[in-house]
């Protein structure tokens, strides 16, 4: 099972580490920037819904059926990836605007906590475990895809995602206010 599911989740992680680059290349040029943004203001909230969702289906999978037993940062991820799920629906269902605000805040509590937990990870920050507060499984051991694909970075990926994703949306609601 472990040859089925973490490749997936890495190569769904590595296509969306292309987008994150196309998304930064865009800014470049003046009309696929436009292009992206008619796109991300039309389909924004789905997007997120769809990251989120997969984000945590791909948590679950590895903690439920591969039984790798998540660290104190990776729970402190998950804290910030679950709820969006539910915001996402709900401003889908009631069509509110107003909840990339909410996204942009979790994703980039989130996100910094992911980065910090990749930077130990990847043995920038020394003499700091996974677990920080006290003994849990650690997930420093979980082998790299593609020497840089790992948990933590799949978490940095998709709310790196979110992220732009709800700064086009608000940027593009301060727009029309204005």
């Amino acid at each position: 099972m472990k040859n089925l599911i973490y490749p997936f989740f890495v190569h769904l992680t590595l296509i969306s580490v292309f987008l994150v680059l196309f998304i930064f290349f865009s800014f470049i040029f003046k009309s696929l920037r436009v292009f992206l943004l008619k796109i991300v203001k039309k389909f924004g909230l789905i997007f997120i819904f769809l990251i989120s969702f997969l984000a945590t289906v791909g948590s679950l999978s590895f903690s439920d059926i591969l039984k790798w037993t998540p660290c104190k940062l990776c729970w402190y991820q998950r804290i910030f990836m679950y709820p969006q799920i539910l915001i996402v629906f709900i401003g889908l269902l009631i069509k509110d605007k107003k909840v990339f605000f909410y996204h942009f805040w979790l994703s980039l509590i989130g996100f910094l906590i992911a980065l910090f937990h990749y930077l130990i990870q990847m043995n920038i920050i020394r003499g700091i475990d996974c677990n920080l507060v006290s003994s849990s499984a650690t997930c420093i051991k979980i082998n790299f895809y593609y020497g840089f694909i790992s948990i933590p970075f799949m978490a940095m990926i998709s709310f790196l995602l979110i992220i732009i994703i709800s700064i086009f949306n608000i940027y593009e609601s301060k727009k029309i206010k204005n």
